[in-house]
């Protein structure tokens, strides 16, 4: 053979060769393709669910955090009410035992502002009859510093509910000129920092319609008052139950009627009903909100 087909040769071998080694690089890509498509495919959809499962667990902690958090700040920011729900299913027989005392103490200051109104009386025909007499001994009085006057506390106007335990003072908007139902709102809040306010307006517990009174049931602590749950416990009240007005140094005793939850802004609590002597007494309900009203309901069965 010549030396030029041997060369010929020896390139057909080396072509040959090479497009079997390309052969076999194509083959092993191909290969390594389909082996990474296998094995990767699962870890991904096993990534996939991993990633949902932890999404899931941390929506779920997260939401059970926000509501333990929304529970303890509903608890905090409440306190007093709560602790006065405890301690009517708790202590539910002393209370009751306290509401004869609450009658009994009230009763007694009554009679004390009364006897001290007779005293008064013949104070004053003493003085009357003195009278005659200071031209003649005024210096001689003035000399001794002698007073025939006496002063006299005016009786304080209250709200008695035997059955929670409350002896609560009973607050009078004193008459002036109001601009706009927010300054009148503004007037209410401050006032119920010194008790329960009977409505403007609303009758006089002698007057043959309806008294309308209001406080709170909840509010938040940083709140200034000493009656900022005067009326959590208001939803206990049951029809027959007492309710007793003192009003200028008379006692008027009211029987509880009636019952319901009303919606804001519903006026019919106001109505008149000049056939009857009623009393309204409302309060925001449920305790911590402001969604709707409590309004317990009662007839005047007796006045003295």
């Amino acid at each position: 053979m010549h030396n030029n087909d041997l060369d010929i040769l020896l390139e057909l071998e080396k072509e040959t060769l090479n497009e079997q080694k390309e052969i076999i690089e194509v083959k092993e890509i191909q290969n390594n393709y389909i082996y990474q498509t296998i094995i990767s495919e699962p870890k991904k959809k096993e990534r996939k669910k991993i990633t949902f499962f932890s999404s899931a667990t941390f929506l779920f902690k997260y939401l059970t955090t926000s509501l333990i958090i929304f529970i303890v700040l509903i608890i905090w920011t409440n306190y007093n009410a709560y602790l006065n729900i405890a301690k009517w299913f708790f202590f539910k027989e002393e209370i009751e035992k306290e509401s004869k005392s609450i009658l009994q103490s009230v009763e007694a200051s009554n009679l004390k502002e009364k006897t001290i109104e007779k005293v008064t009386e013949e104070k004053k025909e003493e003085e009357e009859k003195a009278s005659l007499y200071i031209k003649k001994y005024k210096k001689e009085l003035d000399n001794k510093n002698i007073s025939l006057k006496i002063e006299i506390t005016p009786y304080e106007n209250r709200v008695v509910i035997p059955k929670i335990g409350k002896n609560i003072p009973l607050v009078e908007i004193k008459n002036r000129k109001i601009d706009s139902e927010h300054e009148l709102e503004d007037i209410f809040m401050k006032e119920l920092e010194n008790g329960v306010v009977r409505y403007p307006g609303s009758a006089i517990p002698w007057e043959e319609w309806n008294s309308f009174i209001f406080g709170h049931s909840s509010n938040f602590p940083w709140m200034n008052g000493d009656y900022n749950e005067v009326f959590s416990n208001l939803n206990f009240l049951e029809e027959w139950d007492e309710i007793i007005i003192y009003y200028n140094q008379k006692k008027f005793k009211y029987i509880v009627k009636e019952k319901r939850v009303i919606k804001p802004g519903d006026v019919s609590v106001l109505k008149k009903n000049i056939s009857k002597k009623e009393l309204s007494i409302m309060t925001c309900w449920p305790i911590w909100t402001t969604l709707n009203r409590l309004v317990v309901t009662g007839e005047m069965v007796e006045e003295k």
